[in-house]
């Protein structure tokens, strides 16, 4: 019976060889193909970009708008949230209602050392990780066409920055 089973085994590994070496692919080496893909991230050089959350609620998608909204409008577009649409796809915010937001209590200022610091009219001090990089995001691209600036996000009870854009996941 030892011998049949041995038989059997040594069949089956045969078997498996040739069918592996019979697919047709041939082993190689490491080949060469050129650089990484360089994925061009939409910016102020093509009109404003919101940043909301996918649908998986684990990262940022772009949300482009037409040209011709200020710095400040696109704050509070990004604070309002995304249209009704998107959010039908599940595109959402991570950041807080603005209610009745007071235009003046909107603060955006750029410094060619310091980057863009943004004063918002609440508390920033708990935002989630994601809805800060809404922020950031948005204005890192929005305030200097053609750079990606610093952006100090600054509330009522604290300021966090300067951060960079990361649009890693």
């Amino acid at each position: 019976m030892t011998r049949a089973k041995t038989v059997t085994t040594a069949a089956a590994a045969a078997l498996a060889g040739v069918l592996l070496a019979g697919c047709g692919i041939k082993s190689t080496g490491v080949i060469d193909s050129g650089d990484a893909a360089q994925v061009q991230v939409p910016g102020a050089a093509s009109g404003p970009v919101l940043y909301f959350v996918s649908a998986d609620g684990d990262r940022l998608v772009p949300y482009p708008l037409l040209a011709g909204v200020d710095s400040s409008q696109l704050v509070k577009a990004l604070l309002v949230g995304p249209s009704s649409t998107a959010r039908e796809s599940g595109i959402t915010t991570a950041l807080p209602s603005p209610g009745d937001l007071n235009p003046d209590a909107l603060v955006i200022e750029y410094s060619p050392t310091d980057g863009v610091t943004v004063r918002l009219p609440f508390a920033v001090g708990r935002l989630s990780e994601l809805a800060r990089r809404q922020v950031v995001c948005t204005l890192a691209f929005a305030i200097v066409p053609g750079t990606v600036s610093p952006v100090t996000v600054t509330g009522t009870d604290t300021s966090l920055g300067p951060a960079q854009c990361d649009l890693k996941g």
